[in-house]
């Protein structure tokens, strides 16, 4: 299936775009209830389910703990026991409010890290975040490792326009908005993403119609099971989305490794040589003259070209 990917300042343009479009849409608040339904489920697959379950939301300032700070009030007004912890900066003003009324309680990073928690949403830094995170969030997140681990848009300290790695918190689950961001397809930071759950909050990529048409930050990619159907012959089909299509030179060696692909690898070296490209970030066409003909009949997109 092709999906699509795009840089943080893509995501931020489509949401303005959605704003001036829609003038006083409450996006946080759909976010919000999409990180909640995502609890929810996770609690549930855990045994203990919402109103037996107890959550720590670790919250930072800005847009990304607003959108934890109302997820967290959604799952006190039905009866979770929800903590919320202050991490980084000043939490979102409206959404601390919402939090207290609905009765979380608030606690230090110490005390967060005495209590293990069923469920700890991280909602300290989103797609606009700095890579890296402090020495003491990343001892918390060793102390909460028995937990299970919901990410809002990426687990905090990844960069969203890149799969490289410095410091950064784990998730068993993120939940990204509207599209793919980087750090979820290139490795190494996509290996830290858990299983990635793209939800729709009204945020539209790039076309009218839901499809790029090669909009400034965006890039359409395939997936392993596109690879699998267009290369019957081969037996198996082990190719990680990041490293089939994040086009650098570990790109190609790690493709080697797990394809040994000589249909795909033909023309892949030349194509790579002359990509301009922040790391992990591929700009404009990438493998259209080396794909085979059999990817072009069947209309599959590699690169927004």
């Amino acid at each position: 299936m092709t999906q699509y990917v795009c840089t943080a300042a893509a995501m931020r343009a489509a949401e303005q775009k959605l704003f001036d479009a829609h003038p006083g849409t409450d996006l946080m608040a759909v976010a919000a209830g999409q990180v909640a339904a995502q609890a929810r489920g996770m609690l549930a697959d855990l045994g203990c389910g919402v109103r037996g379950g107890s959550v720590l939301v670790l919250v930072g300032g800005g847009n990304n703990g607003g959108d934890g700070l109302l997820a967290a009030a959604e799952l006190a007004d039905e009866g979770c026991h929800v903590r919320v912890c202050p991490v980084l900066g000043t939490p979102h003003a409206a959404g601390w409010q919402v939090a207290l009324r609905a009765g979380c309680e608030v606690v230090t990073m110490e005390q967060a890290g005495q209590v293990v928690p069923d469920l700890v949403i991280d909602a300290v830094l989103g797609i606009g975040g700095r890579p890296g995170i402090p020495d003491d969030l990343a001892r918390l997140g060793e102390q909460l490792s028995a937990a299970s681990w919901l990410a809002v848009d990426l687990p905090s300290g990844l960069d969203a326009n890149s799969g490289t790695v410095t410091t950064s918190l784990r998730a068993d689950v993120t939940v990204t908005f509207a599209t793919r961001k980087w750090c979820h397809v290139a490795p190494p930071a996509a290996e830290r993403c858990g299983r990635i759950d793209v939800v729709d909050i009204g945020v539209e990529p790039g076309g009218s119609d839901g499809v790029p048409k090669c909009a400034e930050g965006w890039t359409s990619v395939v997936d392993e099971d596109d690879l699998a159907r267009l290369w019957p012959e081969r037996e198996r089909a082990d190719a990680r989305l990041g490293v089939a299509v994040s086009g650098g030179g570990d790109s190609v060696a790690l493709l080697r490794r797990h394809l040994d692909w000589d249909v795909a690898l033909r023309r892949l070296d030349e194509v790579n040589a002359s990509l301009e490209q922040v790391p992990g970030v591929p700009k404009g066409p990438f493998w259209e003259s080396g794909i085979p003909s059999r990817c072009k009949d069947e209309g599959v997109t590699w690169g927004c070209a």
